[in-house]
């Protein structure tokens, strides 16, 4: 059972960390967001308060980011540890029945 779980958790978090996007322009994602909150706001802030969204906006974007793939990373590992355990227990197992007489 272990062992099915570890190849399913494995191999549907591998998928996802493998299909993860590659962000390369973060800033662009960042501005582009801060646009659209500033359109639901309908007034336009002073310069300083533009800057601390901005800055906000941006922190908010790469926070999801790294959510995002500490999520995939954390199934993935588990998968991975539900493998060993199940393999280590095969292999016990085989060699608990090698030695008994």
């Amino acid at each position: 059972m272990l062992l099915a779980v570890g190849i399913g958790l494995s191999g549907w978090y591998g998928l996802q960390w493998y299909q993860l996007p590659t962000y390369s322009d973060i800033d662009a994602s960042a501005e582009l967001n801060l646009q659209l909150g500033l359109q639901r706001l309908r007034s336009t802030p002073d310069a300083a308060a533009l800057a601390r969204l901005r800055a906000k906006t941006r922190d908010d974007v790469v926070a999801h980011i790294e959510h995002e793939r500490r999520q995939v990373e954390t199934g993935l590992g588990a998968g991975l540890i539900a493998l060993v355990a199940a393999l280590g227990n095969l292999m016990l197992m085989g060699l608990a029945r090698r030695h008994v007489p």
